[in-house]
Formats: structure tokens, sequence, C-alpha cells
């Protein structure tokens, strides 16, 4: 399901690609397990390929859902691949508006990924 990393001093889930996240739900599962259940990891790296495809349709509303409970539990996560299948202009501001944050990012490959969660 995940593979666990430690980069100085903090805890980091890696997000097998085969794994599906369908929901909101599916989010806050993977949160609780990774830090409540197992590591109490700080950051979580997850392929795009891994998401269900209404994330990244802003107006679902679900990315906006699920990244509030990221922020409310302040844990990191980072969102790796290939974004430039998605040609909505508003999901373009969006995630460059969260790479300037502290806490959602969205990179190219697994690398940098764990590289702004650590």
């Amino acid at each position: 399901m995940f593979e666990i990393k430690n980069i100085n001093d903090t805890a980091i889930a890696v997000i097998n690609k085969d794994m599906r996240v369908n929901s909101s739900q599916d989010f806050l599962d993977i949160m609780v397990q990774v830090y409540y259940d197992k590591a109490r990891c700080m950051g979580i790296a997850i392929s795009e390929e891994s998401i269900l495809d209404d994330f990244f349709d802003l107006k679902k509303g679900i990315a906006g859902d699920v990244l509030q409970k990221f922020s409310n539990y302040s844990i990191k996560v980072s969102i790796y691949g290939d974004f430039t299948q998605f040609s909505s202009k508003s999901l373009t501001d969006f995630m460059r508006e969260c790479n300037r944050s502290n806490l959602v990012s969205f990179v190219n490959d697994t690398d940098e990924a764990i590289k702004k969660l650590s």
C-alpha cells in the first residue's frame, strides 16, 4: 500500500502507484493510516495516476475538500506526475498557488515529491 521513507528526521509515506484513491474519504483513510496507525508520517507522496480524475475537476470540489483535510491536520501532501493532460486554466492556477504553500505541492516525480516533503 505504501512505503515509509525517513528523510531528515521526517517520516514520509510514498503511496504505491497501483493504489486507487476514489474519494475524499479514501484520502482521509490514508492520512489516518500513515499518521495515527503506522509511522507518524508528516508527509504523503502520491501519484496523480492513483487519484480519481474528478479530483482534478475543481468544479466537483473534491480537491478543495481533500486539501482542507490535510491543512486541518497539518500533514503535507505532494502529488506527482504528468499534469499536462489537464488543460484547465483554473486547475493550473490552483496548482501554482498550492506550490507556493508549504503544505500542498504538485511536482513531476517521486524524488521531487520526497524532497518537497522533507
